[in-house]
């Protein structure tokens, strides 16, 4: 099993430089670190009736990923000292992302179906700013990057739960050209979202993804069957770990549909 690819496209750089186009510098700083992908091949058929905008097809088939990851220390760039200390009561928590892969005018990027958060604050927040589709659940990860190993287990009141294990051998490179597979996955600096029946984009920027590829043995997945549609007939298509970044920058939501 091959492990810890470095990749290195243009993405990332064309990404930093639209971002800055757009605006002098970020409007959050966070840390996303002990990552955790899980990508699903799925029938285009089974998502477009749930998505939106157009998908992003690759040999015309549609892609779902859980990303299982840490934010530490979110904060705004304004404000100094202030700037940390109105956001730390949702600075640090777990995330669970499910998205899938779109393209609106033109532009690749991703838009989230659901992400589950254990923050009761960021739930209220994040679908009032951003239009994140926020559900509240327990979500516990235990991570030892070092030695490649990955536990998760996301529990909601409701709709049952999700547990998993990932492995990987870490220490080796791989590089993943721009036409691979991980970077269509992995490289993706442009968000969509709705919200009040409108579409809105923000972007986000760090370096090229450092990734291994993973093994991963699905435990209980009770929490998908019960809420997505389309995973009855998804296909898991590969995974991918890392440590992940400091100071990701991340940028305003601003209407996409004007």
């Amino acid at each position: 099993m091959s492990a810890a690819a470095v990749y290195t496209p243009p993405a990332s750089q064309a990404a930093r430089r639209l971002f800055l186009k757009e605006r002098p510098r970020p409007r959050f700083l966070a840390d996303w670190v002990n990552f955790l992908f899980l990508h699903f091949r799925v029938p285009a058929r089974s998502l477009r009736e749930l998505v939106p905008l157009p998908l992003d097809l690759r040999a015309d088939h549609a892609y779902v990923s859980l990303v299982a990851f840490r934010m530490e220390r979110m904060r705004l760039t304004a404000g100094g000292r202030f700037g940390r200390w109105a956001l730390a009561p949702m600075a640090t928590h777990n995330f669970l992302n499910v998205r899938t892969y779109v393209i609106h005018e033109g532009e690749p990027g991703i838009l989230f179906l659901k992400e589950y958060i254990p923050n009761a604050l960021s739930r209220v927040l994040g679908p009032l700013t951003y239009g994140l589709p926020y559900r509240l659940a327990r979500v516990d990860y235990r991570t030892d990057c070092k030695h490649g190993r990955y536990q998760a287990a996301i529990r909601h009141w409701r709709h049952g739960q999700l547990t998993l294990e990932a492995d990987w051998e870490p220490g080796a490179t791989e590089t993943l050209m721009p036409d691979h597979m991980g970077a269509f996955l992995l490289e993706r600096y442009t968000a969509y979202t709705r919200r009040r029946d409108r579409t809105f984009r923000f972007r986000v920027w760090h370096p090229p993804w450092e990734v291994a590829r993973a093994s991963v043995t699905l435990g209980d997945d009770s929490l998908l069957r019960n809420t997505e549609p389309w995973y009855e007939a998804a296909t898991l298509a590969g995974a991918h770990a890392g440590a992940g970044f400091r100071d990701v920058w991340m940028g305003d939501p601003v209407a996409a549909d004007d």
